[in-house]
């Protein structure tokens, strides 16, 4: 019998208590005069956005800034230019200033025909250690990036990306799928079971954050003994599952499931719909 749930006679009921509720940005001030703002992108009138749907325009201006520098490592025929943004990624609303949902991948278009796999992974490196990219489609233009830390995804998405003077156009795009909801994928947040009622978030940020950094610990109205932990890298989930579960904290023998992604992350779709090529999936690791 699974953690938590007396009987799993009603199919809903084991994805209902692995649902991460809504995420409330404690950091979010509510004006969004200190987000940047989106501009309007004149696209070319090529086909090298066949391979997406609707994936977002550039937050930043196409126009190429002036205050770049070139990363020399790489052939001077291969010039990347990264400017990044000039504020922390953490304190941006992704939902209320531009209608879009943060996860850990990324999808690009408009990537120059002639660009390489070092073009590409030299670009990934500029933001954080890779999980997986996906670059099979890369002579149609696009291409596609997972990181392990949120916010390498997010710094990515808020960044102007140059490469052969050409704009690389970003987008949030849809993690691991979930197969099985009874066992879903590793999307950096957990579900704590069998804890205190009295159990304090500060007390559990303390014990879990032994494993990495928190992004907020939230939890349900009815459910005064289960809390969902989310970090921002997805490994540091996957070692406090492992350590954490099935021991005491303050008399109570806790159990820990990765969550199912919850109702605002599936509304993704209401903001756009990505229909990604057939990945093959290259592991850097």
């Amino acid at each position: 019998m699974r953690a938590g749930v007396s009987s799993l006679s009603d199919k809903d009921t084991w994805d209902m208590l692995l649902e991460t509720p809504p995420f409330h940005d404690l950091s979010a001030t509510g004006s969004m005069d200190t987000l940047p703002s989106i501009c309007d992108v004149q696209e070319e009138e090529d086909d090298y956005m066949s391979g997406f749907s609707n994936i977002p325009s550039p937050l930043i201006s196409v126009s190429q800034p002036t205050d770049m520098s070139v990363l020399t490592y790489l052939e001077p025929t291969h010039d990347i230019f990264v400017q990044y943004p000039n504020y922390q990624v953490e304190s941006v609303n992704f939902d209320l200033q531009f209608h879009e949902i943060e996860s850990r991948t990324i999808l690009m278009s408009n990537i120059p025909p002639e660009a390489t796999e070092q073009d590409l992974s030299a670009i990934f490196e500029k933001f954080g250690q890779v999980e997986s990219y996906d670059i099979s489609n890369i002579k149609k233009c696009i291409a596609s990036v997972n990181f392990y830390d949120l916010r390498s995804a997010m710094l990515m998405r808020l960044s102007s990306i140059f490469l052969n003077s050409k704009q690389i156009i970003t987008g949030f795009g849809q993690e691991l799928p979930v197969i099985d909801k009874r066992k879903p994928p590793n999307n950096g947040t957990i579900v704590v079971f069998h804890l205190s009622p009295k159990m304090s978030d500060q007390t559990l940020c303390q014990i879990f954050s032994l494993y990495g950094q928190i992004r907020q610990i939230r939890s349900t109205p009815s459910k005064d003994t289960q809390k969902f932990i989310e970090f921002w890298d997805k490994r540091a989930a996957y070692e406090a599952l492992k350590k954490q579960n099935g021991c005491y904290i303050d008399g109570s023998k806790i159990s820990l499931e990765f969550s199912l992604p919850g109702g605002f992350k599936r509304s993704i779709q209401k903001y756009y719909t990505t229909h990604l090529p057939t990945i093959e999936r290259r592991n850097v690791l």
